[in-house]
């Protein structure tokens, strides 16, 4: 398993089933996130953390956007693992950017 630089737990948000509460969660943990502003050959900082921002935005916009949907809360979270799922080294079994525990 890859070594997560941060992490991030919804399990209490899932276990509630609304996606507009989940995501109003979520922009809230995300805002809490600190990456650092530096560059390597494998990653730069202040793009991992202006896409943070720019989802944590996002999230917080669907929990109160009333025509949006699941299909709307999916997407978003597609996007959400993708990020998170961003190597940082190119080690094997190196490491990521966050862990996002749902259950």
């Amino acid at each position: 398993m890859a070594h997560w630089v941060n992490k991030m737990d919804i399990a209490d948000l899932w276990s509630k089933g609304d996606f507009r509460k989940i995501s109003f969660g979520i922009s809230t943990r995300l805002r809490e996130i600190v990456i650092p502003h530096t560059q390597n050959e494998y990653y730069d900082g202040f793009y991992l953390d202006s896409q943070r921002q720019d989802l944590a935005e996002q999230f917080g916009a669907l929990s109160g956007d009333d025509d949006a949907d699941v299909d709307d809360f999916d997407y978003l979270m597609c996007d959400l693992y993708d990020w998170a799922d961003t190597p940082l080294d190119n080690e094997w079994i190196g490491q990521k950017l966050c862990w996002i525990k749902t259950f």
